[in-house]
């Protein structure tokens, strides 16, 4: 085998596996959607009467309270406020985050260019990684921070009520979206958008909460 020929082989095996453009396309709009996501919680609590704010780059929440159970009652006992503001507070990003990506995946089944199905799978993988990996503690009941979590709570249902719903249609849109590509594209236009989104938001997420937030973000 030639060097020339090796390298073709080479070439030819990365394109199959990664799409340099979708990478780097999905490395802005992931931290992007994200970005949004909590924006939408910090405009549905303030139109509820609760002061909110950035307290990092993916973290929205009440002004000195934390994103949890203890810290949200705090909130609405402070704000004197009915639970509804906290549930519609709660449900902001995860539907802004639901919308974005029906957009997009309509946008791309009616034709449109691969910027709108990139940015619908960037608005819902990184969402339903973070509900997969929270799965444990929805089963074993000490899950207390996360969005579905937080609305069945401050709605009198059982905590993982909109744990399952969630996981199933976020789930269900990935495989439409996978659907909506030719087979021959699926495997590295999906491995590209989330290798790239998932770099662009870790590496995003770190520099904001170091540049702009602080260090000490995760501290309570």
């Amino acid at each position: 085998m030639t060097i020339g020929h090796f390298s073709m082989k080479t070439t030819e095996t990365v394109k199959r596996f990664f799409e340099p453009k979708t990478a780097a396309m999905a490395f802005v709009l992931a931290p992007l959607f994200v970005l949004m996501h909590e924006l939408a919680h910090i405009m549905a609590l303030e139109l509820g009467g609760i002061s909110a704010h950035l307290r990092g780059f993916s973290m929205a929440m009440p002004v000195g309270y934390f994103w949890d159970f203890q810290g949200l009652a705090g909130a609405q006992r402070h704000y004197d406020v009915a639970t509804g503001a906290i549930v519609r507070g709660a449900l902001a990003g995860p539907v802004t985050t639901l919308f974005l990506t029906l957009g997009g995946l309509i946008a791309s089944a009616r034709g449109g260019p691969r910027l709108f199905w990139i940015g619908s799978f960037c608005a819902i993988a990184p969402r339903m990684l973070g509900l997969s990996l929270n799965m444990p503690r929805f089963i074993d009941g000490t899950m207390n921070t996360s969005d579905e979590a937080i609305a069945a709570h401050f709605s009198g249902l059982p905590l993982s009520s909109l744990y399952w719903p969630s996981l199933a249609i976020g789930y269900g849109l990935i495989i439409l979206l996978f659907y909506a590509l030719p087979r021959e594209e699926r495997l590295s236009r999906g491995l590209s958008a989330f290798a790239g989104g998932l770099i662009g938001y870790l590496s995003i997420d770190a520099a904001a909460n170091w540049l702009i937030f602080q260090p000490d973000v995760w501290v309570r």
